[in-house]
């Protein structure tokens, strides 16, 4: 069973189009050719580069999927879809005629409403909310700022009506409903760009982010969206910065997140919102690591790429204990030089059973799609799609439903295409060949339909 999923390709006429499918190949077709003619209508890349779960379609209410694009006419403005060609629609001309709006940086506000941000010469820099309807999508100059859209997860809705944002050097709170926006605090301009950022609630009305408050450096701090509730969290390289990023909540009231101390590199941290701790110094001395995408796969866990100085970068799990930190797998087991003994994991994505699917390359199967369940025992290739150690290349895997994910998966023969998987080689097939010969659709962006049933 397969939910009706909704993705943009390329079939060689319409150019990059809306399509959808019931999980068949019969069942997959054009959406709508927005664009008439071999012009595509958009790029479909994603809906907001500082939300990398969030793909080109955002649900929005009454299973509707709100997205950005141009039909030729209206220049790029906010569209909406419920999965039906008849449905599938201009949700508003914010500028009038040709000239676009440049909808962007799609963030779900909850309880069916999307925030999203225009910038036109026309009307300036704009913040609009949408329930998926024309009548229900209005301004929200509550989120309106100088220089919105600066750092990382600007919006952050606490899940108690109230929602934080970023506006330049300022940490905001405002309310769906509201008039305006409050100012929780205000930092000092810093040296680095992007200092203010990261803002990740964490439950009870609490969020954590990163800041520069121009005596500590950029160090983790906690706010509960009050000036008097908002502190530094830990002075992690005293008089340096930590430069704290990667943010990612555990789902028990704390949250992980990556830290330079002055001594172990950039190494995993935790915070249960007291202070934080080094979790565990994966690459011993200063050499450290990435761990900037940092997934959660449920039960206090995530998991990530990571390399130890050994085996290179691998795929690793932690729920935030140095016992439970480990890794996963060492995918290509040939010594680290360059070129060669290094899996290079990523696209974690979380299946929402347990388990996560992400790329990783090997000398025998080359770069293929894995599943883990967070154990070595349940670390394992999913399917080698191309044969040999030649690639499939698997990118943009997106969960579907519980326990199923789609992807763009190249067999050799059909080129890019769309698969889907439940994370074992006998669930996972090609949906369609779109794109016919080599070249392929170069599919991207799938989202399933919100509250549509299952379709077998």
């Amino acid at each position: 069973m397969t939910p009706a999923v909704v993705f943009a390709a390329d079939d060689g006429a319409h150019g990059t189009e809306p399509w959808v499918s019931d999980g068949t190949a019969a069942g997959t077709h054009l959406l709508l050719d927005i664009h008439p003619g071999a012009e595509a209508s958009g790029f479909y890349g994603g809906a907001n580069f500082t939300l990398p779960a969030l793909g080109p379609f955002v649900p929005a209410g009454d299973g509707l999927l709100v997205f950005a694009a141009d039909d030729g006419t209206h220049g790029q403005e906010p569209w909406v879809t419920d999965g039906t060609t008849a449905g599938t629609r201009l949700l508003a001309d914010l500028v009038p005629g040709a000239e676009a709006s440049f909808p962007g940086l799609f963030a779900p506000l909850g309880d069916g409403l999307v925030l999203f941000g225009t910038n036109d010469a026309a009307i300036g820099t704009r913040h609009w909310i949408t329930d998926g309807t024309a009548a229900g999508t209005r301004a929200a100059p509550q989120f309106d700022a100088d220089s919105p859209f600066i750092g990382t997860a600007d919006f952050a809705p606490l899940g108690d009506g109230r929602v934080l944002f970023t506006a330049g050097t300022e940490l905001r709170v405002a309310t769906v409903d509201g008039a305006g926006s409050a100012v929780v605090v205000t930092f000092p301009d810093s040296a680095f760009n992007a200092a203010l950022g990261y803002v990740t609630p964490i439950g009870d009305g609490s969020a954590v982010f990163r800041a520069d408050d121009g005596v500590h450096g950029i160090e983790p701090w906690i706010t509960d969206g009050t000036a008097a509730g908002t502190r530094l969290l830990a002075d992690i390289n005293a008089g340096e910065g930590s430069f704290a990023a990667g943010f990612v909540a555990l789902g028990d009231g704390r949250a992980l997140l990556s830290a330079i101390d002055g001594v172990h590199g950039r190494e995993l941290w935790v915070t249960d919102g007291t202070g934080a701790a080094l979790v565990a110094d994966i690459n011993p001395g200063s050499a450290g690591n990435g761990l900037l995408s940092l997934v959660p796969i449920g039960g206090g866990r995530v998991v990530f790429a990571a390399d130890d100085g050994v085996h290179g970068l691998e795929p690793w799990v932690s729920d935030g204990t140095a016992a439970g930190t480990r890794m996963l797998a060492d995918i290509d087991p040939r010594p680290v030089q360059p070129g060669s003994g290094e899996s290079f994991p990523g696209g974690f994505t979380a299946l929402g059973d347990g388990r996560a699917l992400f790329s990783a390359f090997s000398p025998d199967q080359g770069q293929e799609l894995w599943v883990t369940d967070g154990t070595p025992a349940g670390t394992v290739l999913v399917l080698d799609l191309r044969p040999g150690a030649a690639s499939a290349s698997p990118t943009g895997i997106a969960a579907i439903g519980p326990g199923l994910a789609a992807f763009t998966g190249d067999d050799g023969v059909t080129g890019p295409e769309p698969w889907i998987t439940d994370g074992t080689a006998a669930g996972t097939f090609a949906l369609a060949d779109i794109g016919p010969g080599p070249a392929g659709s170069d599919a991207r962006g799938f989202a399933p339909l919100p509250d549509h049933s299952l379709i077998g």
